[in-house]
């Protein structure tokens, strides 16, 4: 995919052809040097920023490359990203500043498209030595191509930041709201297991595991949960205990807390309870209050290296029942994030199919 204005042929070049590394000039930073009180310059590691120190080492406009750190493979944070202005670096990240004939929004996000397994270079933790990221190909059009296709791929950012920022907003609100309403004093209290059944999952074998529908969706975590909705992975066809179609499914281990509205039957895991509503109308309410609830799990926590919540803690909880317009409005917001969420997940996948197509 090109601009229809360019049509020579793209160099291929290594990645110290286009950039200068400075990695000898950055250092670790002792914790008496940080300064969380003036926040003067920002402290990079290979992930983004990790606090803000009170004295700086670079001051120009620079690529990051993570060096070490499980983000090089399973990308939840970016890889290479760009920074400005005075900052410390640690000893996690490369640090490349381009070369005069080489676009920094350009190369950043092609370093970004690439996948680092082949050149991961770690035993227990990923890791991308010096001498292997010098060797790293880089397709690279002429200069003036190069601009434009960094500025594209800059706007595309800067909307998926946008959009980040929007639901970020949306759950900072409806957080605000929800404290508010569940902790009126006209509410009506009662335990869970008043208003609710709680069936504790049990996990099948992992023999009856198949990707073929035979059988249940299988909830096991907070990986099958998305959005506030069931998201299963995989399906078995032994079936120990099951959720039904409006049950609140809670995570019980690590992390505890999270929750869905279940839109099927499914076969529920140990990682996972049903909380069964005794009335249709109350699933709304549970699952709103679980929402509320969320940052209190920690004082019901049980155990050294999972933390788990037992049947009995969960029956137990003390819910705040408000109005039904209340409970509605919750509803709102959680609709309306939804919302944004997917305008994000395609925002995403516009941006990763605009960079298959033009770094192919």
């Amino acid at each position: 995919m090109r601009f229809p204005e360019f049509s020579g042929e793209w160099n291929v070049k290594r990645l110290d052809e286009c950039v200068t590394f400075l990695d000898e000039q950055r250092k670790p930073i002792k914790s008496t040097e940080r300064s969380s009180e003036y926040k003067l310059y920002p402290y990079y590691g290979a992930s983004g920023v990790i606090d803000y120190v009170d004295d700086y080492i670079f001051n120009e406009e620079l690529i990051l490359l993570s060096e070490d750190g499980a983000n090089i493979l399973d990308r939840n944070y970016r890889v290479a990203f760009i920074v400005k202005g005075k900052t410390w670096v640690n000893n996690h990240a490369h640090v490349l500043r381009p070369m005069k004939n080489v676009d920094i929004s350009y190369l950043s996000e092609y370093l970004e498209s690439l996948k680092y397994e082949k050149y991961n270079t770690g035993s227990t933790m990923p890791k991308l030595n010096q001498e292997v990221c010098r060797s790293i190909k880089i397709l690279l059009p002429e200069y003036a191509e190069q601009v434009k296709i960094g500025i594209l791929l800059s706007a595309i950012n800067e909307r998926i930041a946008t959009q980040i920022k929007i639901i970020e907003d949306l759950k900072k609100l409806k957080s605000a709201i929800s404290n508010e309403i569940f902790n009126h004093t006209s509410n009506r209290k009662c335990e869970l297991k008043e208003i609710a059944s709680v069936i504790m999952g049990q996990s099948p074998s992992s023999h009856a595991y198949n990707n073929n529908a035979d059988g249940l969706p299988l909830i096991q975590g907070n990986l099958d949960i998305e959005n506030g909705q069931l998201s299963p992975r995989i399906y078995t066809s032994e079936i120990t205990q099951t959720c039904e179609c409006g049950d609140v499914i809670l995570t019980v281990r690590a992390p505890v807390g999270e929750i869905a509205i279940a839109q099927q039957e499914a076969c529920i895991g140990r990682g996972v309870c049903s909380i069964r509503p005794h009335v249709n109308n109350d699933t709304n309410i549970i699952y709103q209050f679980l929402q509320y609830f969320k940052p209190k799990w920690g004082s019901l926590e049980q155990g050294s290296t999972f933390t788990a919540v037992s049947g009995t803690d969960i029956r137990g909880i003390a819910v705040s029942i408000p109005s039904a317009d209340k409970i509605e409005l919750l509803n709102v917001y959680d609709n309306k994030i939804r919302v944004e969420s997917r305008i994000l997940t395609n925002l995403t996948q516009q941006k990763q199919y605009l960079l298959a197509q033009m770094f192919i």
